[in-house]
């Protein structure tokens, strides 16, 4: 055990080493040439770690529970991100090029599971010792972070950059250890992949800032371990079945709805929703509905049509009260049919998303809920 304490710490040397070479680096080598920097050395220091030490065991039956727990989370938090998106509207995801792919799919896939593979076999042989977990756990952080480095000439730019980049790693790196240690390394892979690469896979993500994709990624990794940490994952033959259809019951309907969310708050398709944050509409429609919208030609859009544009980053639904050209151009003066004045920003093609159709009553109130808690509180 001695022996293999001491081979771990020249492991752990080694990526002390690394983190001063990224540090050397920040201002003068490209991200993505980064990445490849940090992947080959992790494969290079893989080699040598695999014939001392061997690769572990992986059998433990928790792993398959571990990475069905990972999936629900994952869906349930991403339910709640799109509803968010009803409302704080959403950003184009990555497009998928070669150019992204190299750097930023590939470089993504292989860090992660260059890095979960060492932490395993260094983890499993380090039989528990907390400094050894605790470093390594700091180290895949601290080059996760210089991964991620960006200029700080402020101290508003530093507060940035340690809620949205250091304590999220911080927690991701922690769970990913307590994963690897218990249960296996493969979850690991599974939750990064996942949380890391959603954006390239989906086209559109919601638009909810950093600071509170930083706020769900933590409560993400805090959830999944209190689950697990629990013991809801215990090894029981006479479970197993009963934890694969428990799988299922969850993860379909989940599914279904994270699914119709994507469709109908994206607004990549003819139809979306939008949640209606104030009292302006009253008694047409109140706060906490959610309006359906159609994506309709703008030159379709009557007087006593209820318009759905953009403003100063907020979706408004408001009603058509006088329509007029200007420049071969189709203007649109609103008014909300509570509001005393009309409004202030005269719409056209530039801001429009649609034309408000029907109500589906009160299923806002989640998403507006969420906003009024956590976004502008």
């Amino acid at each position: 055990m001695k022996k293999n304490l001491k081979l771990i710490y020249i492991v752990e040397l080694a990526l002390f080493f690394l983190i001063l070479i990224l540090c050397s680096t920040l201002n003068v080598m490209a991200n993505n040439y980064k990445y490849y920097l940090v992947i080959t050395f992790l494969f290079l220091l893989i080699i040598p770690c695999y014939y001392i030490f061997g690769f572990p065991k992986d059998n433990n039956y928790n792993k398959n529970s571990g990475i069905r727990t990972i999936i629900i989370f994952v869906m349930i938090f991403g339910i709640i991100g799109y509803l968010l998106g009803i409302i704080l509207g959403f950003n184009k995801g990555y497009l998928l090029s070669f150019n992204t792919i190299f750097n930023g799919v590939i470089p993504i896939i292989l860090l992660t599971i260059f890095i979960e593979i060492l932490r395993f076999i260094v983890l499993k042989k380090a039989f528990y010792n907390k400094r050894v977990i605790v470093v390594f756990t700091l180290l895949t952080t601290l080059i996760y972070i210089l991964l991620h480095y960006s200029d700080a000439d402020s101290n508003y730019k530093i507060f940035v950059f340690f809620s949205t980049i250091v304590i999220p790693y911080i927690a991701i790196e922690s769970l990913c250890s307590y994963f690897s240690v218990n249960i296996g390394f493969l979850p690991c892979i599974v939750f990064k992949l996942i949380i890391f690469l959603y954006p390239y896979i989906i086209p559109i993500v919601p638009n909810y800032g950093d600071y509170f994709k930083s706020v769900l990624d933590i409560l993400l990794c805090f959830s999944i371990f209190v689950t697990i940490n629990k013991g809801l994952l215990e090894f029981d033959k006479s479970k197993r079945v009963i934890n694969k259809f428990n799988f299922n019951v969850f993860t379909i309907p989940l599914l279904v709805v994270l699914i119709v969310l994507v469709i109908f708050t994206s607004g990549i398709f003819k139809y979306q929703l939008v949640a209606i944050a104030s009292d302006s509409m009253n008694p047409a429609y109140y706060k906490g509905d959610t309006l359906m919208v159609e994506k309709c030609s703008i030159n379709k859009i009557k007087v006593g049509d209820v318009l759905v544009f953009m403003s100063d980053n907020r979706i408004i639904t408001h009603r058509v009260i006088k329509i007029y050209k200007e420049n071969d151009e189709i203007k649109f003066i609103t008014k909300g049919d509570n509001n005393k004045t009309r409004d202030d920003i005269i719409s056209d093609d530039s801001n429009y998303i649609g034309k408000g159709i029907f109500i589906l009553k009160y299923i806002g109130y989640p998403t507006i809920w969420l906003n009024e808690k956590f976004m502008e509180g």
